[in-house]
């Protein structure tokens, strides 16, 4: 019984790593500046990762990823677009 608590611990500790990863180069990919648009706005390729996360992990782990990365770059630099 205790083997099975475990295993569940471990998978708990392998996602919320993953998602960190994730989130992690998803900041790293936020901060290449890509080229403005004439009419404004620009492209964000960020939330690739997040969607990878999501893919492997379940819905609710990339909501949670998507909150977590939404947050550090609030932190980063907020600003109205």
């Amino acid at each position: 019984m205790q083997e099975k608590s475990l295993s569940k611990r471990r998978e708990y500790i392998r996602k919320m790593v993953e998602c960190a990863l994730l989130v992690a180069v998803a900041v790293a990919i936020d901060l290449i500046p890509f080229p403005k648009w004439p009419q404004g706005g620009s492209v964000s390729l960020c939330m690739i990762p997040i969607v990878f996360c999501s893919y492997r992990n379940g819905a609710k782990w990339g909501l949670a990823a998507g909150f977590v990365l939404s947050c550090v770059q609030m932190i980063m630099g907020f600003y109205v677009p």
